[in-house]
Order: C-alpha cells, then sequence, then structure tokens
C-alpha cells in the first residue's frame, strides 16, 4: 500500500489512480530519496534492489502560467558504482501530458529497465508539493520583530526590500547607484544625507546598458573622491543579455553563494521582459523581483523630460505601467540638470516620492563634482539652491529658509512663492512661530537664530517635523534675536501699551520694515530704541510714554 501522505500530494498534484509503491514483474517501485539542497535544487533518487541507483536532478523549479516547468537531468549508477547519463540536461513543463509523453518514449529508447511512466509521476508529485511547500500561512503572532529595521542606505535603501530610483535621461542616476554600492561595500560614507549599513555588505550589479570596464572606471573614480578602497569580493558586476525572470534561478543562486545584501538592476526598461507600459509586464516584474529572495533590490527606470516639463517639474513618477512605482514599498526621483550643460558642478537632489514601510523623507540636495578627471565626489548642499529641487519640500520649509534671510511681509512671501494661495502661506507661517520655528513683528515674519552674526550662523531648528513637514514645537526657554537690528526680545516678551500723551504716538506707530539693501535710518532708531528700553528697565524707569506690562528677564 502506498503511504498515506504520498497519496495526498498525489491527489494535490492531479494524479489520479498512484498507490505509491508500484510493482512491475517481482520488482517493486519504492518511494524515491528527495533531498533539496540550499539553493532549491531537487535530487530524487531510487535505490534499485539489485544495487543499481537511478538519480533525476531538477534545477530552476518555478510555477507558471501555462505550468510547472523544470531543467531536468537522468543519470544511473551500476553496481559497481559507476554513473553514466540517461539523458542529458533538458527543460520540460511537467503539466504537459504531450511534453511528459515525449519524455517517457524517449527514455524507454534510451534504457528500458526502469519503469518510467510511474517514476515521472512520482516526480511531478515531488516537484507539486516542492512549490506548495515554498509559500505556507504563518502565525504573525510569533514572528520575531526584535531586531531593528535592516538598512543598506539609509533612508533610502531598506535590507530585503524593493526600492526604485528614477530620474530623466543624463542625471546621473546609475553613477549615484555606484556611489551606493561603494557606500554599502566599505560602509564609509559616500552619499550625503544617507548612512551606510552597520557592517558593510556585498553587492551584486545587474546592468542591462553598458559594460564592466565603465562600471570599473566610474566606481574607482567615486571611491578615490570619497578615500576609500573598495575590498576584493565585495562588489560584482553582471552583464545581462537576458529578461530578468529568465535569469532569476541563476541570479538566485549566485546571490546565495557569494552572501549578497543589495542587487541594483539598470534598468528596468530593459530587465522587464516586455513593453513597461503594459499591465502584465509590471506586475510580472514586480513578482520575478520577490522572487529573488531576502535582499534589498535597487531597480534604476526613467522618467521623461516631456513629463518634468508637462508638470512643471512638481511630478514625479518612473515611466511605464504604475507597478513599477506602486509595486516597490519605496521611490525615489533624482532631479537636477542635464548633461548638456557642459558645467563641472551639478546641483542634484533626491525626492521620496513613495513610501510603505515609512513616512515619507525630506529631499535630500547635494553637488556631485567632476572637476578632477579622475575622482567624482559629492557634498551636502542645500535643497534650496536649485528651484527645481526646492519646489518638492514642503511649504513650512520653504518658509522658513526664506524667513531666516530676513524680514518678509506675506505680500513678499507671496511673490516669492507664486504657487501658494495667501491663506495657506498666512497659516502656515503663523504654525512656524507657534512652533518658535519664527518670529512675528507687526507685519512681519523673520526666523530664529542662535546668535548674532544673521544670516551666516547656524539656526534653531525643531529636532522632528509632522506628517506634514510643520516642524513639533519644543518646550524650550525664549531666546533673544539676533539680526542686523541688533538683539530684539522674544515675541511676547515686551508689552508697549501707548499712552494719551500725544507726542509719542510716533514712536508706538513707528513703522520697523526695512530693505534689504543695507542699514537705513529707521534701523538705527529701532536700535537706539531697544537700547533706551534695556537701560530703562534697569534703572527701574519706564520709557516716557510708555507702559511695560510683563518683562520677564529672568
Amino acid at each position: 500500500m502506498a503511504d498515506p501522505i504520498w497519496k495526498e500530494m498525489a491527489d494535490e498534484a492531479g494524479i489520479e489512480g498512484y498507490e505509491g509503491v508500484v510493482q512491475t514483474g517481482e520488482v517493486e517501485i519504492p518511494d524515491p530519496e528527495v533531498v533539496k539542497d540550499e539553493l532549491g535544487n531537487l535530487s530524487i533518487v531510487w535505490d534499485d534492489q539489485s544495487g543499481e541507483v537511478l538519480q533525476v536532478q531538477i534545477n530552476k523549479l518555478s510555477m507558471q502560467k501555462d505550468g510547472m516547468y523544470s531543467y531536468f537531468s537522468v543519470r544511473s549508477k551500476n553496481s559497481a558504482g559507476k554513473w553514466k547519463w540517461v539523458l542529458e540536461p533538458g527543460r520540460i513543463n511537467w503539466y504537459s501530458m504531450s511534453s511528459k509523453t515525449g519524455l517517457r518514449r524517449e527514455l524507454d529508447g534510451r534504457e528500458k529497465r526502469w519503469d518510467w511512466k510511474m517514476r515521472l509521476a512520482q516526480v511531478v508529485v515531488i516537484c507539486a508539493q516542492t512549490i506548495k511547500n515554498s509559500s505556507q500561512a504563518i502565525d504573525l503572532s510569533k514572528v520575531d520583530t526584535s531586531e531593528d529595521v535592516r538598512w543598506c542606505c539609509y533612508p533610502m535603501v531598506e535590507g530585503g526590500e524593493h526600492t526604485v530610483l528614477f530620474a530623466p535621461g543624463g542625471v546621473g542616476k546609475s553613477l549615484l547607484s555606484l556611489g551606493i554600492c561603494v557606500q554599502v561595500a566599505t560602509g564609509a560614507r559616500v552619499i550625503p544625507g544617507t548612512d551606510p549599513p552597520k557592517a558593510p555588505m556585498n553587492v551584486l550589479y545587474l546592468d542591462w546598458e553598458t559594460n564592466a570596464k565603465v562600471h570599473a572606471r566610474r566606481m574607482r573614480s567615486i571611491a578615490k573622491g570619497a578615500g576609500v578602497e573598495i575590498p576584493e569580493g565585495r562588489v560584482f558586476y553582471w552583464r545581462m543579455e537576458f529578461a530578468l525572470e529568465e535569469s532569476i534561478e541563476d541570479l538566485r543562486a549566485f546571490i546565495k553563494m557569494n552572501n549578497i545584501g543589495l542587487v541594483i538592476v539598470d534598468s528596468a526598461g530593459l530587465a522587464a521582459n516586455g513593453d513597461i507600459n503594459s499591465t502584465d509586464v509590471g506586475t510580472s516584474y514586480i513578482k520575478t523581483v520577490r522572487a529573488i529572495g531576502d535582499v534589498a533590490i535597487l531597480t534604476i527606470t526613467h522618467m521623461s523630460w516631456e513629463q518634468m516639463e508637462k508638470g512643471k517639474g512638481k511630478t514625479l513618477r518612473p515611466i511605464g505601467s504604475v507597478y513599477f512605482q506602486n509595486g516597490p514599498r519605496s521611490s525615489w526621483g533624482l532631479i537636477g540638470e542635464q548633461d548638456e550643460t557642459g558645467e563641472r558642478v551639478k546641483h542634484l537632489g533626491l525626492v521620496h516620492v513613495k513610501s510603505n514601510n515609512d513616512m515619507l523623507r525630506s529631499p535630500i540636495g547635494f553637488q556631485a563634482d567632476f572637476s578632477d578627471k579622475e575622482s567624482i565626489k559629492w557634498t551636502s548642499e542645500s535643497v534650496h539652491t536649485s528651484q527645481q529641487i526646492a519646489q518638492h519640500v514642503s511649504l513650512a520649509k520653504r518658509i522658513e529658509e526664506l524667513l531666516n534671510t530676513g524680514r518678509w511681509t506675506l505680500d513678499a512671501l507671496l511673490d516669492e512663492l507664486p504657487d501658494t494661495k495667501r491663506d495657506t502661506l498666512k497659516r502656515t507661517a503663523n504654525r512656524l512661530v507657534k512652533a518658535g520655528v519664527a518670529q512675528k513683528q507687526g507685519e512681519e515674519y523673520f526666523g530664529t537664530i542662535r546668535e548674532a552674526g544673521y544670516p551666516d550662523q547656524q539656526r534653531d531648528k525643531p529636532a522632528q517635523y509632522d506628517m506634514n513637514g510643520m516642524p513639533i514645537a519644543e518646550a524650550k526657554q525664549p531666546q533673544s534675536i539676533g539680526t542686523q537690528l541688533g538683539t530684539i526680545p522674544p515675541k511676547g516678551e515686551l508689552s508697549r501699551q501707548p499712552t494719551t500723551n500725544n507726542n509719542n504716538k510716533g514712536d508706538t506707530k513707528r513703522d520697523m520694515s526695512r530693505q534689504d539693501s543695507g542699514t537705513t535710518g529707521t534701523d538705527s532708531e529701532v536700535v537706539k530704541e531697544i537700547t533706551d528700553l534695556i537701560e530703562s528697565k534697569k534703572q527701574g524707569q519706564p520709557r516716557p510714554g510708555e507702559q511695560v506690562e510683563s518683562v520677564p528677564w529672568d
């Protein structure tokens, strides 16, 4: 009788009448011994009573739309211990009756002593059960989540997840990806605004566009610019000729054997098997990437300059099916200048446009310096350097940046931010004031800094921002504001009320506005006014014509 487990497996595989041990004449066909290696390859072995051994080797087993496919080979070993090939390696759809019939006839013609029909039936059962067991439901309450989130390149590329980096042609996405390679492989910070992994990882670069010499030359220039050396056996390059899904089994084997932590795909348009605008192609590519296994994948793809111009640079998304953006867990757009400018320094920015596992990150600004022909160096740069990048920064941060350059009225801010509604701008500016990031006097707003010497000194900024890009206020003592006008007490600390003395009305209604062209006479009067106010407080006397309600000086 058959083993109940084997009978159940046969039923699930759709094989009727299978009874496990099959008797042919006086010889029984027992259940084979099945060994699965770490790469998923199967070795199916029958030990014959006569001492001979039959082995079917299964490689690259996969379930596809039209059947269950694998590469296979058949060999036998005689009683003397010598192996011989019964059938050389080939590929078959195990769910195709005509394919199995043709295979059985071929094997019968090679070696008749084996009962091929039932042995092939056992192979089908084993393959089907292997695929079924490869993915099963688990109890989420028992999943260990104590380990911190793994990052290959924080906050861009999360370990074990799929990330997309897209940009118009010529911006430098492949070069940036090589910089990430160097950072991940050495554990040194190469890309500004990002952090390397806790420990260096091996990287595999899959390239459909150029060749190994180009990438090696670029990688060495990046390493020289960063002042690091890349150890041997850290960064692997693979020149690809076929679609990703057609090479997945070889890739999985290489990734496993070489302990790869990050795989870079350059680029999706050629790695995908078909028209990337097709939904089927998009979903197939995402499934293929997922099948690679527990390794970080960074897919490089394109976006069109036409799309950039049509959306005035505000709409960022990769070309092709929507699944190339929605399928990955995170998507970043790289924006900046085209190569045609001929400049040796390029102003670039990374914009986070989609995230499933975390909040959207703030844009990252940096510049690429090509002044030295033998090195490439990236340095940090304000995202406000380029208007093309700055427009992707939250309104709160754009206003904060402007306020830290001087005094601004709402009308002046509107001139600088013409795409913003007045009510929205006013509401955001007032929230910045409430959060302690900005100050307001009269109709003017200005930023908060640590000490005089504005605007070159380091600014006071809150440690965190909320989901709308607004700063989260921190409980802290009021600070004085150093500006070109002098040291101004924080808003709300001085409250002055005019008296009925008409001779001093001009003082209480003084116009505090100024132009950026330099210190005016009005500015000097304001400084003198504040100085007199401080001296009068020290002497315990209010200034003539004014009443001090509350001044918490301590």
